[in-house]
């Protein structure tokens, strides 16, 4: 693998022949939710928004994927967004799923959700869309990485957290998502706006 200013990329050949990867299994995006607002007196976390700077980044993740590149790889567009139902979550979503034409599911189940949670409520997606976003929060975000991909390859990827925003694209040998399971996926990029 490579870097490229700050972001992880599979080499040409590990990546059994680019974007289109999705045609021969399915492409999960890890997305944490971009920088948010410090907690207000008396606010819940779950109505925290994104500041002037996570707008930008949600704009700028948004802005990549719609235009079917990361970090110098191409990468295959989301069909399907599934997004915590935390504002900064959301706020991080919409504009993703409005730039690439995704449907975008909000479910307050991510907001507090584990990984087995994820991981379950991915599979209920069934058998297409082919390429799905879940965006969400850390540590969840991470250790979901880490049981798709394996701690090797979640160590590649988000070195220090990779901190807001941070985007990791997996591609999983599952003809369905009901069929995603630990230790399969393969790490294709990881980075971040």
């Amino acid at each position: 693998a490579e870097r490229l200013s700050g972001a992880v990329a599979a080499a040409p050949s590990e990546l059994s022949g680019s974007a289109p990867a999705a045609a021969a299994g399915r492409i999960l995006y890890v997305v944490r939710h971009a920088q948010a607002e410090a907690a207000a007196a008396g606010q819940l976390d779950r109505h925290r928004p994104l500041t002037a700077h996570g707008r930008g980044q949600a704009a700028a993740l948004a802005a990549a994927v719609a235009g079917g590149q990361l970090a110098g790889r191409p990468v295959p567009v989301p069909q399907l967004v599934l997004a915590s139902a935390a504002v900064r979550a959301e706020q991080t979503a919409r504009p993703l799923a409005e730039a690439t034409g995704a449907e975008l599911w909000v479910e307050p189940g991510l907001y507090r959700a584990g990984v087995d949670d994820v991981v379950e409520l991915v599979r209920l997606v069934g058998a297409e869309p082919a390429v799905v976003a879940v965006v969400g929060h850390n540590p969840t975000v991470e250790q979901l990485v880490v049981e798709l991909a394996g701690l090797a390859a979640a160590r590649q990827a988000l070195p220090g957290g990779r901190g807001t925003a941070a985007v990791v694209v997996l591609a999983l040998p599952v003809g369905s998502w009901s069929q995603l399971a630990p230790g399969e996926a393969q790490l294709l990029v990881a980075t971040r706006p």
